[in-house]
């Protein structure tokens, strides 16, 4: 019996360096990369003028390919997977 490769899921993780929740947030990621298979772009949004002003007080920020937000500020794993599943079962 074949197992079906599940398709990875493409993320973008918008962070600073320095940034303490950037850093759990990107911790948060790996874990659930575990169980969940991901493709993660980090972005440093520091001197990009419109990525600061988009992003900038609300860093961490992780999105989606089509840049729906799934979750902001404090990112676990708990509160990522359960955005991974809401938006799957909403495509």
């Amino acid at each position: 019996m074949f197992r079906r490769k599940r398709p990875s899921v493409r993320l973008t993780l918008y962070g600073k360096p320095g940034c303490h929740l950037c850093d759990l947030a990107d911790e948060a990621v790996g874990r659930t990369s575990r169980r969940i298979p991901l493709e993660v772009d980090h972005v440093d949004i520091t001197g990009d003028p419109r990525l600061e002003e988009l992003f900038g007080s609300r860093i961490p920020v992780v999105t989606d390919e089509s840049g729906e937000i799934l979750c902001e500020g404090k990112v676990s794993e708990t509160r990522l997977r359960a955005s991974l599943r809401n938006h799957a079962q909403s495509r």
